[in-house]
Protein backbone atom coordinates (compact mmCIF):
# COMPACT_ATOMS: atom_id res chain seq x y z
CA UNK A 1 0.00 0.00 0.00
CA UNK A 2 1.15 3.54 -0.97
CA UNK A 3 1.93 5.98 2.28
CA UNK A 4 -0.20 9.16 3.21
CA UNK A 5 0.53 12.15 1.39
CA UNK A 6 0.74 14.51 -1.80
CA UNK A 7 0.88 12.85 -4.75
CA UNK A 8 2.62 15.33 -8.06
CA UNK A 9 1.14 15.26 -11.01
CA UNK A 10 4.75 16.28 -13.31
CA UNK A 11 4.35 18.77 -16.12
CA UNK A 12 6.14 17.75 -18.98
CA UNK A 13 8.18 21.15 -20.26
CA UNK A 14 8.25 21.37 -24.11
CA UNK A 15 10.11 23.15 -26.65
CA UNK A 16 8.91 25.09 -29.52
CA UNK A 17 9.08 21.40 -31.47
CA UNK A 18 7.57 19.23 -28.89
CA UNK A 19 11.09 17.81 -27.34
CA UNK A 20 11.29 17.37 -23.84
CA UNK A 21 13.21 20.03 -21.68
CA UNK A 22 15.28 17.61 -19.53
CA UNK A 23 17.02 20.43 -17.38
CA UNK A 24 14.00 21.57 -16.22
CA UNK A 25 12.09 18.54 -15.95
CA UNK A 26 14.83 17.36 -13.58
CA UNK A 27 14.04 20.60 -11.17
CA UNK A 28 10.64 19.90 -11.37
CA UNK A 29 10.91 16.45 -9.80
CA UNK A 30 13.89 17.17 -7.59
CA UNK A 31 11.27 20.13 -6.27
CA UNK A 32 8.58 18.12 -5.20
CA UNK A 33 10.79 15.27 -3.48
CA UNK A 34 12.43 17.76 -1.85
CA UNK A 35 8.73 19.04 -0.90
CA UNK A 36 8.28 15.60 0.68
CA UNK A 37 5.68 14.26 -1.80
CA UNK A 38 4.48 10.73 -1.08
CA UNK A 39 4.89 9.68 -4.82
CA UNK A 40 5.22 11.15 -8.67
CA UNK A 41 2.80 10.50 -11.60
CA UNK A 42 4.78 11.11 -14.92
CA UNK A 43 2.47 11.85 -18.13
CA UNK A 44 -0.68 12.16 -16.71
CA UNK A 45 -3.82 14.69 -18.09
CA UNK A 46 -1.47 17.22 -16.43
CA UNK A 47 1.65 16.06 -18.11
CA UNK A 48 -0.23 15.95 -21.65
CA UNK A 49 0.67 12.37 -22.33
CA UNK A 50 -2.31 12.48 -24.89
CA UNK A 51 -0.39 15.45 -26.90
CA UNK A 52 3.20 13.68 -27.02
CA UNK A 53 4.71 12.16 -29.73
CA UNK A 54 5.97 8.69 -29.36
CA UNK A 55 9.84 9.88 -29.19
CA UNK A 56 9.28 12.27 -26.44
CA UNK A 57 6.80 10.09 -24.46
CA UNK A 58 9.80 7.31 -24.30
CA UNK A 59 12.20 10.06 -23.20
CA UNK A 60 10.47 11.50 -20.54
CA UNK A 61 10.14 8.26 -19.08
CA UNK A 62 13.07 7.36 -18.99
CA UNK A 63 14.56 10.55 -17.43
CA UNK A 64 11.89 9.95 -14.87
CA UNK A 65 13.06 7.16 -13.79
CA UNK A 66 16.71 7.91 -14.27
CA UNK A 67 15.93 10.75 -11.98
CA UNK A 68 13.60 9.52 -9.40
CA UNK A 69 15.65 6.21 -8.90
CA UNK A 70 13.52 4.90 -6.77
CA UNK A 71 13.32 7.20 -3.61
CA UNK A 72 10.10 7.49 -4.28
CA UNK A 73 7.14 5.42 -6.02
CA UNK A 74 6.74 6.37 -10.00
CA UNK A 75 3.30 6.04 -11.48
CA UNK A 76 3.34 6.15 -15.37
CA UNK A 77 0.80 7.48 -17.54
CA UNK A 78 0.01 5.00 -20.85
CA UNK A 79 -3.69 6.17 -21.66
CA UNK A 80 -4.88 5.72 -25.10
CA UNK A 81 -7.51 4.34 -27.60
CA UNK A 82 -7.11 0.58 -27.69
CA UNK A 83 -5.13 -2.16 -25.95
CA UNK A 84 -2.88 -2.15 -28.86
CA UNK A 85 -1.51 1.22 -28.57
CA UNK A 86 -1.15 0.22 -24.64
CA UNK A 87 0.82 -2.16 -25.58
CA UNK A 88 2.96 0.11 -27.98
CA UNK A 89 3.45 2.25 -25.09
CA UNK A 90 4.20 -0.60 -22.49
CA UNK A 91 7.03 -1.83 -24.96
CA UNK A 92 8.58 1.59 -24.96
CA UNK A 93 8.51 1.28 -20.81
CA UNK A 94 10.31 -2.08 -20.76
CA UNK A 95 12.83 -2.37 -17.95
CA UNK A 96 12.61 0.94 -16.37
CA UNK A 97 12.58 1.36 -12.77
CA UNK A 98 9.04 2.67 -11.91
CA UNK A 99 6.11 1.35 -10.00
CA UNK A 100 2.76 1.41 -11.59
CA UNK A 101 1.00 2.28 -15.28
CA UNK A 102 -2.32 4.67 -15.56
CA UNK A 103 -5.01 4.43 -17.74
CA UNK A 104 -7.92 6.39 -18.09
CA UNK A 105 -10.81 4.46 -20.02
CA UNK A 106 -10.22 5.17 -23.82
CA UNK A 107 -11.78 8.49 -24.74
CA UNK A 108 -12.57 8.13 -28.79
CA UNK A 109 -15.50 5.46 -28.48
CA UNK A 110 -17.87 5.47 -25.97
CA UNK A 111 -18.02 1.80 -24.42
CA UNK A 112 -20.90 0.02 -22.06
CA UNK A 113 -18.99 -0.90 -18.73
CA UNK A 114 -18.45 -4.17 -19.56
CA UNK A 115 -16.46 -3.28 -22.36
CA UNK A 116 -14.52 -0.80 -20.26
CA UNK A 117 -13.80 -3.39 -17.69
CA UNK A 118 -12.33 -6.05 -20.66
CA UNK A 119 -10.67 -3.19 -21.62
CA UNK A 120 -8.49 -2.03 -18.27
CA UNK A 121 -8.07 -6.61 -17.59
CA UNK A 122 -6.45 -6.52 -20.93
CA UNK A 123 -4.27 -4.14 -20.60
CA UNK A 124 -3.66 -5.03 -16.81
CA UNK A 125 -2.65 -8.92 -18.64
CA UNK A 126 0.03 -7.35 -20.67
CA UNK A 127 1.49 -5.37 -18.30
CA UNK A 128 4.80 -6.35 -16.25
CA UNK A 129 3.68 -2.81 -13.45
CA UNK A 130 0.28 -3.20 -11.53
CA UNK A 131 -2.23 -1.17 -13.36
CA UNK A 132 -3.82 1.35 -11.72
CA UNK A 133 -7.17 3.09 -13.30
CA UNK A 134 -7.50 6.82 -14.21
CA UNK A 135 -11.32 8.32 -13.41
CA UNK A 136 -11.45 11.13 -15.92
CA UNK A 137 -15.10 11.50 -17.20
CA UNK A 138 -14.53 15.48 -18.20
CA UNK A 139 -12.30 13.99 -21.23
CA UNK A 140 -13.16 10.62 -21.86
CA UNK A 141 -17.19 11.25 -21.21
CA UNK A 142 -16.79 7.52 -19.37
CA UNK A 143 -17.61 7.51 -15.32
CA UNK A 144 -15.78 4.53 -13.63
CA UNK A 145 -18.33 3.74 -11.03
CA UNK A 146 -17.72 1.52 -7.95
CA UNK A 147 -19.49 -1.58 -9.84
CA UNK A 148 -16.75 -1.42 -12.15
CA UNK A 149 -13.95 -1.23 -9.68
CA UNK A 150 -15.43 -4.23 -7.78
CA UNK A 151 -14.98 -6.23 -10.90
CA UNK A 152 -11.59 -4.98 -12.11
CA UNK A 153 -10.19 -5.47 -8.32
CA UNK A 154 -10.34 -9.06 -8.27
CA UNK A 155 -7.86 -8.99 -11.41
CA UNK A 156 -4.96 -9.33 -9.29
CA UNK A 157 -2.64 -6.80 -11.22
CA UNK A 158 -5.01 -3.61 -11.11
CA UNK A 159 -4.29 -2.14 -7.88
CA UNK A 160 -6.24 1.43 -7.63
CA UNK A 161 -7.63 4.65 -9.15
CA UNK A 162 -7.15 8.13 -8.84
CA UNK A 163 -10.58 9.68 -8.81
CA UNK A 164 -11.75 13.46 -8.26
CA UNK A 165 -14.79 11.36 -7.04
CA UNK A 166 -14.92 12.07 -3.38
CA UNK A 167 -17.73 9.44 -2.90
CA UNK A 168 -16.45 6.45 -4.96
CA UNK A 169 -12.72 6.61 -3.08
CA UNK A 170 -14.93 6.17 -0.03
CA UNK A 171 -16.41 3.33 -0.85
CA UNK A 172 -13.05 1.56 -1.93
CA UNK A 173 -12.01 2.65 1.53
CA UNK A 174 -15.09 1.41 3.56
CA UNK A 175 -14.98 -2.04 1.37
CA UNK A 176 -12.17 -2.57 -0.55
CA UNK A 177 -8.74 -2.66 1.73
CA UNK A 178 -6.11 -3.69 -0.62
CA UNK A 179 -7.83 -1.46 -3.46
CA UNK A 180 -5.59 1.69 -3.68
CA UNK A 181 -7.79 5.27 -3.73
CA UNK A 182 -5.99 8.58 -4.67
CA UNK A 183 -8.08 11.30 -4.48
CA UNK A 184 -7.64 14.51 -7.09
CA UNK A 185 -10.19 16.62 -5.77
CA UNK A 186 -8.64 18.89 -4.14
CA UNK A 187 -11.52 21.39 -3.33
CA UNK A 188 -13.24 18.49 -1.03
CA UNK A 189 -9.83 16.68 0.15
CA UNK A 190 -10.06 17.55 3.42
CA UNK A 191 -13.37 16.72 3.43
CA UNK A 192 -12.20 12.99 2.23
CA UNK A 193 -9.44 12.98 4.88
CA UNK A 194 -12.23 12.47 7.95
CA UNK A 195 -12.90 9.48 5.73
CA UNK A 196 -9.60 8.36 5.94
CA UNK A 197 -8.81 9.47 2.28
CA UNK A 198 -5.76 10.21 2.81
CA UNK A 199 -3.58 10.64 -0.12
CA UNK A 200 -3.72 13.23 -3.06
CA UNK A 201 -2.74 13.30 -6.74
CA UNK A 202 -2.89 16.37 -8.46
CA UNK A 203 -0.97 18.66 -10.94
CA UNK A 204 -1.28 21.88 -9.09
CA UNK A 205 1.59 20.86 -7.22
CA UNK A 206 4.05 21.27 -9.16
CA UNK A 207 4.11 25.01 -9.59
CA UNK A 208 3.48 24.97 -5.72
CA UNK A 209 6.49 23.34 -4.01
CA UNK A 210 6.10 25.21 -0.66
CA UNK A 211 2.84 25.19 -0.89
CA UNK A 212 2.81 21.46 -1.39
CA UNK A 213 5.14 20.59 1.55
CA UNK A 214 2.70 21.95 4.08
CA UNK A 215 0.04 20.11 2.54
CA UNK A 216 2.38 17.17 2.90
CA UNK A 217 3.41 17.49 6.68
CA UNK A 218 -0.48 18.89 7.60
CA UNK A 219 -1.67 14.90 6.67
CA UNK A 220 1.15 13.50 7.97
CA UNK A 221 0.34 15.30 10.98
CA UNK A 222 -3.43 15.15 10.99
CA UNK A 223 -3.64 18.80 11.39
CA UNK A 224 -6.88 19.70 9.31
CA UNK A 225 -7.17 23.55 9.70
CA UNK A 226 -3.39 23.93 8.75
CA UNK A 227 -4.72 21.82 5.82
CA UNK A 228 -7.51 23.41 4.62
CA UNK A 229 -5.75 26.92 4.96
CA UNK A 230 -2.92 25.24 2.25
CA UNK A 231 -5.39 23.69 0.37
CA UNK A 232 -7.09 26.81 -0.33
CA UNK A 233 -4.37 28.69 -1.15
CA UNK A 234 -3.88 25.92 -3.41
CA UNK A 235 -7.16 25.92 -4.83
CA UNK A 236 -6.89 29.90 -5.48
CA UNK A 237 -4.30 29.66 -6.96
CA UNK A 238 -5.72 27.19 -9.81
CA UNK A 239 -8.59 29.16 -9.85
CA UNK A 240 -6.03 31.83 -10.96
CA UNK A 241 -4.75 30.19 -13.47
CA UNK A 242 -8.25 28.74 -14.92
CA UNK A 243 -9.12 32.74 -15.48
CA UNK A 244 -6.12 33.14 -17.32
CA UNK A 245 -6.54 29.78 -19.60
CA UNK A 246 -5.12 26.45 -17.94
CA UNK A 247 -2.32 25.62 -20.00
CA UNK A 248 -0.49 29.03 -20.73
CA UNK A 249 -1.30 30.05 -17.25
CA UNK A 250 0.11 26.88 -15.52
CA UNK A 251 3.07 27.13 -18.12
CA UNK A 252 3.92 31.00 -16.99
CA UNK A 253 3.99 29.83 -13.18
CA UNK A 254 6.04 27.29 -13.90
CA UNK A 255 8.21 29.53 -15.72
CA UNK A 256 8.45 31.76 -12.96
CA UNK A 257 9.57 29.32 -10.63
CA UNK A 258 12.60 28.38 -12.91
CA UNK A 259 10.87 25.17 -14.73
CA UNK A 260 11.18 26.54 -18.74
CA UNK A 261 9.19 25.07 -21.27
CA UNK A 262 5.74 24.94 -22.71
CA UNK A 263 3.23 22.71 -20.35
CA UNK A 264 0.68 21.46 -22.61
CA UNK A 265 -0.29 20.95 -26.03
CA UNK A 266 1.44 22.17 -29.46
CA UNK A 267 -1.97 23.95 -30.88
CA UNK A 268 -2.47 26.07 -27.26
CA UNK A 269 -2.13 29.64 -27.55
CA UNK A 270 0.48 30.30 -24.81
CA UNK A 271 0.23 33.95 -24.79
CA UNK A 272 -1.19 35.57 -21.50
CA UNK A 273 -1.85 39.44 -21.06
CA UNK A 274 0.26 41.24 -19.28
CA UNK A 275 -2.04 42.06 -16.57
CA UNK A 276 -2.23 37.71 -16.14
CA UNK A 277 1.18 37.28 -16.10
CA UNK A 278 1.56 39.76 -12.95
CA UNK A 279 -1.64 38.61 -11.08
CA UNK A 280 0.28 35.14 -10.95
CA UNK A 281 3.51 36.64 -9.86
CA UNK A 282 1.71 38.33 -7.18
CA UNK A 283 -0.31 35.68 -6.31
CA UNK A 284 3.03 33.64 -6.16
CA UNK A 285 4.73 36.36 -3.72
CA UNK A 286 1.88 36.51 -1.54
CA UNK A 287 1.87 33.01 -0.45
CA UNK A 288 6.09 32.43 -0.17
CA UNK A 289 6.61 30.35 -3.53
CA UNK A 290 8.65 33.25 -5.10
Amino acid sequence: MYKKGFYCALGTPLDKDGNLMVESFKIQIENMIDAGCAGLLCMGSMGAEAGLSYATYKKTAEVACAVVNGRVPLLIGAMDNSVFRVKERLEMLKGLNYDGLVLTAPFYQMDPPKTLVKFFKDCADISEKPLYLYDLPIITKQKISFDMIKEVAKHPNIKGVKSIDTILCRLIKLNLNDFEAFHSNLDAFDVGVSYGIDKVLDGMFACMPKTSKAIGEAIENDDINALTKSLKNMIDFRNLLVKYSLWPAFTVAMNLLKMEGYYGYGYVDYNVSEEGVKDIENFLKEIGEL
